[in-house]
């Protein structure tokens, strides 16, 4: 049956339509003919096909009957029978997808990148303990003044280890400077020591050491030195070392001179 007011079909057995819910009756409109009138003579006669039988699509519920009304609504053809269904939430699933492969993926790629390894930088040990070692100053260097080529740093050692320095007009003095001995190993010398410094000074040649000293009055400014001192050379027989400056970013050598030819220098002057 097909509904008068939305045209809709419905089973016959059921007495409203399920959609608009009216029911057919007296008022319901009436359907427009095709065909104007004519005399039936006129009309060629249809030949019988018992063979031919109209196949009616009988809806199985009222859901049915609403799928093909908003079907028609819209302008959308129906669904055949045995059509695959379009699931309308395939391109969010696939961006789904997507994401969590590059969450799986990404973190392991990034697990591989290494920084570049500069030929002349130096990696620091995170702990120290392990590569610095204190020692007293007098077991490397004994009692002497050394200077520098042009004079503009003189370094005097004194027999109870502290340290007295000038630049040729202030003078400063530091009773504890800090010395240390480096741990290095030609396998680990790389990991704390530039390429410049080993081939200058490698490990199977030299015993590494840092020298800390500072002017508690700010006379003079702090110097933080490594210095090279040839292995299994005896205190008295060392005459000169070479030295790395962190400050000025220089490596030079500093010379024993003779003891005639220094000065007494006063523990503090100012200028």
């Amino acid at each position: 049956m097909k509904c008068p007011y939305c045209g809709v079909h419905y089973l016959d057995s059921e007495h409203e339509c399920p959609v608009c819910g009216n029911r057919p009756g007296i008022g319901a409109p009436k359907k427009k003919s095709k065909f104007t009138a004519q005399d039936s003579s006129d009309q060629p006669a249809r030949e019988k096909n018992s063979s031919a039988k109209k196949i009616l699509h009988q809806p199985a519920s009222s859901d049915a009957a609403w799928q093909r009304a908003a079907a028609q609504n819209s302008g959308a053809s129906p669904k055949q029978p045995g059509e695959a269904r379009t699931s309308g939430c395939a391109p969010g699933c696939l961006i789904v997808a997507i994401i969590l492969i590059l969450l799986t993926i990404v973190p392991a790629v990034m697990s591989y990148v290494t920084f570049s390894d500069f030929s002349g930088a130096v990696t620091f040990v995170d702990d120290d303990s392990e590569l610095y070692e204190p020692c007293a100053l007098d077991e490397v260097l004994s009692a002497g003044t050394w200077t520098n080529d042009d004079g503009s740093l003189r370094i005097t050692v004194y027999d109870d280890g502290s340290i007295a320095w000038t630049d040729g007009i202030r003078t400063a003095q530091d009773p504890a400077p800090s010395f240390e001995r480096m741990l290095l190993t030609e396998d680990t010398a790389s990991e704390s020591c530039s390429r410049e410094e080993l081939e200058q000074y490698p490990v199977e040649d030299y015993t590494h050491y840092t020298l800390y000293f500072s002017d508690s009055s700010s006379n003079l400014p702090d110097y933080d030195l490594y210095i090279y001192v040839p292995n299994d050379t005896a205190p008295e027989d060392v005459t000169s070392f070479g030295c790395f400056d962190w400050e000025s970013d220089e490596f030079f050598t500093l010379t024993r001179i003779d003891q005639s030819e220094v000065p007494a220098m006063p523990v503090s002057q100012s200028t």
